[in-house]
């Protein structure tokens, strides 16, 4: 039964890839919020915080928190050989060094190399490593803003934080409120802000 759930949940992302070209020259920010629509959709996300690590279960990811080094905030593997070594064919190593909020969004963010990334048959790997020019690629920003789209949903953010504007509530006030409601960190949720053009008249 719990096979069958996996291979539902992988079958999603084929259809993805399959309709979507595999992704290549994938850029536009529509069209990744969109994509991040449709994986909340497939897995009837409806409330937040995002159930982040139950969607990767649900794919069949085992997550391990490692004590990895300062500059790589995680690391996805799939493979056949990873089967002896760890006992699953995908895996996700998050750093334990880090908050909650950045682990939630370190798992989303390697969730996004596996739908855009993967082919969906050889093997595969990955480090989300803090380097800036990693972070500045065109590949890392696309996962970026997929990630944001699945754990701080557009419609629902904005509304949020509106809600809170109309309330009074200062910048630094709405940021904190929101982290907690996402549970993403703050640097998260200003980014976010940021790339919905939500700054405009808040103190």
């Amino acid at each position: 039964m719990e096979k069958k759930r996996e291979h539902r949940a992988m079958c999603v992302f084929d259809k993805l890839r399959q309709e979507n070209n595999y992704f290549k020259d994938f850029s536009d920010s529509n069209e990744i919020e969109r994509i991040a629509g449709e994986v909340r959709h497939q897995f009837e996300l409806m409330d937040y915080p995002t159930p982040i690590a139950h969607i990767l279960d649900k794919v069949g990811f085992k997550i391990y928190k490692e004590n990895l080094s300062a500059n790589i905030s995680g690391v996805i593997g799939v493979s056949d050989s990873l089967i002896e070594a760890r006992g699953c064919k995908r895996i996700m190593l998050i750093n334990a060094y880090e908050n909650r909020g950045h682990q939630r969004f370190t798992m989303a963010h390697e969730l996004g190399h596996y739908i855009f990334d993967y082919d969906g048959k050889s093997d595969f790997a990955d480090e989300y490593s803090l380097d800036k020019e990693r972070l500045t690629s065109e590949t890392e920003i696309r996962v970026n803003r997929f990630a944001a789209a699945l754990l701080m949903p557009k419609d629902i953010f904005t509304d949020k934080y509106r809600f809170f504007s109309l309330l009074g509530y200062k910048k630094e006030m709405i940021v904190n409120e929101l982290s907690d409601i996402f549970d993403v960190s703050e640097t998260a949720i200003l980014r976010r802000i940021g790339e919905l053009g939500l700054e405009d008249g808040i103190k």
